[in-house]
């Protein structure tokens, strides 16, 4: 009674406002007497439910069976609890939907580490609830309607058919059970009615709150930048401004502070104190984003953080040894080292420089390589005593198949080479693999086999070798070629000639005349046949025609 009279003092305050100041009726005056209206039909629903209550309490009173007793109590405790849900009902409509359970004390639970873990990632999760707050409770409140809907539908086809027996011939003691099961029924058509409009009004007044989505966007960044946007410039400010303090502490420590250690020793000094003040640096700009994030309260950049953190902190347990083989590797310290030798997709390669992107070069080639950390710490140097390229710019070489090719350039890639006039490109790890004969660098030997007439047997041992040597001498000298050694030997005696061996070494710098001085040495063994007047043989062919036929000496040229 103390509701409805509370409904209609409102009700009575609200008209006297409006006569004061009358305007004209708007949407907010229509909400406010759709809210009064709702607000006495619950109040009556309460003062009714209170009445039956009392009812059932003298029933109860007056009924000496036990089981009748049970029943009555458990309709009193279902009638409790639908006058206490008729209270929060009231609470809520007029309070313009606060929920009042959000003000009561609750009792401090036992520590768990499950649920302080999901304490702290409380915050993410109900600022991911919150974007999707207002569609959810239109769908929690449409399934709610359209359930009692179901239900009323079911109370109506329930009472219908108790009326229909109703109609029919009865004694009195299935009346009286059958009007009692009618008035139960109606009863629950009442609650659920009382339910119906209760959803309705919540989901009426969910339609009303919303807002145009220009609006919404604003109102949006705006509370971004006077929160959490304020937060985030503060905390990015703090960050910066830790990093450069150390910064420069950092250039003035290595500008003043000179060790007295050389080579790799201070090298490897240098990368410790590095990386000494970058953990500093981490360390301290990490805790002033977790202080600016505490001190300001914002608690869901601060579990942001800390979830972070906590994932970062669970994956080194099974990456931490991979990672400190590279932090070994990063201070000179690993099974690869600064300046030494590794071999790289099968090129010989020199480490210029150790960090999270590592540099190898060659020497010889044009070009370097960049590579990750972890890829050279799965590989092995060694120091660089052995030649780096089998080839520079420039050199002939012999391919397999005496090939006579020169080098046009060679980088890390490929290596392009001239053979017969024609430029040819090879892979670098290919033509690294292939056997090939440096002239340039090595120098190169020349073996000509020259044959003389048998006429010549005789002095074939002893004249013959020391004539062709003499003039070989002579012809060097007066040429541009300079000769290491030159051997003239008796070599065979062949089918229809004598032949000698002309060997010769040449230093690498006339490798580009290699044919030039091959040709050179038969220009001049002819030379000293036509004036010793020797005879050059030819090959020839003896042919046995069988009986009754003479060897015939057919020649070849």
């Amino acid at each position: 009674m103390s509701r409805l009279v509370f409904g209609l003092f409102i009700y009575c305050l609200l008209n006297i406002a409006v006569a004061v100041e009358p305007t004209e009726p708007t949407v907010q005056d229509d909400k406010l007497q759709q809210t009064i209206l709702r607000l006495q039909e619950i109040d009556q629903s309460l003062i009714q439910k209170k009445l039956e209550q009392k009812t059932l309490l003298k029933k109860q009173k007056s009924t000496k069976e036990a089981e009748d007793v049970n029943d009555i109590k458990l309709q009193r405790q279902e009638l409790k609890k639908l006058i206490n849900q008729l209270d929060l009902t009231f609470e809520q409509v007029a309070t313009g939907g606060i929920d009042s359970s959000l003000f009561e004390q609750k009792a401090v639970p036992e520590f768990d580490l499950n649920k302080e873990i999901v304490q702290i990632t409380r915050p993410v999760i109900d600022s991911l609830k919150k974007l999707t707050e207002k569609p959810r409770l239109i769908e929690q409140l449409r399934n709610k309607i359209k359930s009692l809907e179901e239900l009323k539908h079911s109370t109506q086809q329930a009472k219908d058919s108790i009326s229909i027996i109703l109609k029919q011939p009865l004694t009195n003691d299935i009346k009286n059970k059958l009007k009692t099961l009618q008035k139960n029924w109606e009863k629950y058509e009442a609650d659920i009615d009382e339910s119906l409009k209760t959803a309705n009004y919540q989901l009426e007044n969910t339609y009303t709150e919303k807002v145009s989505p220009g609006s919404s966007i604003v109102s949006s960044i705006k509370e971004f930048f006077r929160e959490r946007g304020f937060t985030l410039l503060v905390a990015l400010s703090a960050a910066f401004a830790i990093w450069f303090i150390i910064y420069l502490f950092e250039k003035v420590f290595f500008h003043f502070y000179k060790p007295h250690a050389k080579g790799k020793a201070r090298i490897l000094w240098k990368r410790i104190t590095g990386y000494i003040f970058s953990a500093i640096k981490v360390l301290l700009v990490l805790s002033s984003v977790i202080t600016v994030f505490y001190i300001r309260n914002d608690l869901l950049l601060l579990a942001l953080v800390i979830l972070i953190l906590i994932i970062i902190l669970l994956n080194l347990r099974n990456t931490l040894p991979k990672y400190l083989s590279e932090i070994r590797m990063l201070l000179n310290l690993g099974p690869v080292r600064l300046d030494e030798r590794v071999i790289y997709q099968g090129i010989p390669m020199q480490v210029n420089n150790i960090g999270m992107y590592s540099f190898l070069s060659n020497p010889e080639l044009v070009g370097r390589v960049r590579i990750p950390v972890n890829e050279l710490s799965t590989m092995i140097s060694r120091p660089a005593n052995d030649s780096w390229f089998p080839c520079r710019e420039g050199d002939f070489l012999m391919l397999s198949g005496d090939i006579y090719a020169q080098v046009l350039s060679q980088s890390v890639e490929s290596v392009r080479l001239k053979v017969k006039g024609c430029p040819v490109q090879i892979p670098t790890n290919e033509f690294y693999s292939s056997q090939f004969r440096n002239l340039s660098r090595d120098g190169f030997s020349l073996a000509v086999v020259f044959g003389i007439d048998y006429a010549n047997q005789a002095k074939c041992l002893d004249e013959v070798p020391q004539i062709f040597m003499t003039a070989l001498e002579k012809a060097f000298a007066e040429s541009d070629y300079h000769i290491n050694s030159l051997v003239v030997e008796f070599k065979a005696a062949a089918a229809s000639s004598l032949d000698y061996l002309i060997a010769t070494s040449i230093p690498g710098e006339y490798a580009d005349s290699f044919f030039k001085i091959e040709r050179m040495i038969q220009r001049t063994c002819v030379a000293v046949c036509n004036e010793q007047q020797w005879g050059i043989p030819f090959q020839q062919l003896t042919i046995h025609a069988g009986d009754g036929f003479s060897p015939s000496n057919v020649s070849n040229k």
